[in-house]
Formats: structure tokens, sequence, C-alpha cells
């Protein structure tokens, strides 16, 4: 006789991990319905900018924030480094940007704050240039 295998309980990695899948495919594509999906209500997203500054609430606040984004699809994202503090998730990011006149790479980091299995609060850090010279 076997047992069926135990039910899979998501960690606070991998639902960082699926966040960051699902907010990547909405700035390259503008389809945030999977994004959306992995947050909570009463989600919170600091901006450190305008049109959004300060700390902005809800679900669809957090995806107004991100939709006035800049983005250009080309970035190419790579995580450098992960670090999970109980419930808090600290992605280290390197963006490579295509060419131009300035091309170069910048790093930033995202911090999530899981609930179950969603994100409660998103942290951004600023970016940091480095163009590479020619």
């Amino acid at each position: 006789m076997s047992l069926p295998p135990l039910p899979h309980s998501p960690t606070p990695f991998t639902v960082a991990q699926s966040a960051l899948e699902a907010l990547l495919q909405g700035l390259q594509t503008g389809q945030w319905y999977s994004f959306r999906d992995r947050l909570t209500e009463d989600v919170t997203l600091w901006f450190p900018k305008e049109p959004f500054p300060g700390v902005n609430q809800g679900k669809e606040q957090t995806i107004a924030v991100l939709q006035s984004l800049p983005w250009n699809p080309a970035v190419a994202i790579t995580v450098e480094h992960v670090t999970c503090n109980g419930t808090t998730v600290m992605l280290e990011l390197r963006l490579n940007r295509p060419g131009g006149n300035l091309p170069g790479f910048e790093r930033a980091a995202i911090a999530f704050e899981i609930r179950g299995e969603q994100v409660s609060a998103i942290q951004p850090y600023l970016l940091l240039c480095h163009p590479t010279h020619p």
C-alpha cells in the first residue's frame, strides 16, 4: 500500500520568485492579471517618486504605480542574490539595458513581504547606473 504524496506548501522564497516572474511579465506585456492574483487585497507598495510617491495601498493602486513605469521590454533581468528572512524575501537584480549611446547595466533590489501564498508588501530600492565605456 502506498501513501499519497504530502501536499506541497509554498515557501516565502517560491512565492516571491513566482511574484517576480509575474511582475516582469506585466512590465514586458502590459498584462497584470497574474501579478494581481499574487497580491493580498491590502498590499502596500512604497514608491520613491512622482506620480505616486510614498506608500500606495491596495491591488489597484499597486498596479497603477507599476503601469506608470517606463519599461523597455528588451531589458534583460538577472537575479544575482536572494536573501530570505522569515517572511521577507529580498531579490537583488541586475538589469542589462540594450545598446545605444550609453549601454550599461543597473542594479536594483526588491523586497517582498509574504503572507501565506501572496505578497503583502513591496519595497523597491533605488537603481544605481553603471554605464560601460566604449
